[in-house]
């Protein structure tokens, strides 16, 4: 999957790290993007854990960060956010 610009979520006043995954001045990894991906491909919070391995602790930082960066506490509504973005590219 290809990253998205912070300037295609938050405008051109947001500026994007080396990695081009920087949104609201929030870099996101690649774990989170694992994560939105699998979120927007229907997965449940459980399945994503069984699937990627990791626990509740590391779940609630990687959601929160993304959380964060979308303005969002739903992570269905962020991972909406975050397919739509790419779908523009």
């Amino acid at each position: 999957m290809e990253p998205i610009a912070a300037h295609r979520i938050m405008g051109d006043s947001a500026s994007s790290g080396e990695d081009g995954r920087m949104y609201a001045h929030i870099e996101l990894g690649p774990r989170q993007i694992q994560i939105l991906a699998l979120y927007a491909g229907g997965l449940t919070r459980p399945e994503i854990q069984k699937k990627l391995r990791i626990s509740d602790k590391q779940m609630d930082i990687a959601e929160d960060k993304i959380s964060d960066c979308f303005k969002e506490y739903d992570m269905r509504d962020c991972a909406r956010k975050w397919k739509e973005e790419t779908m523009k590219k």
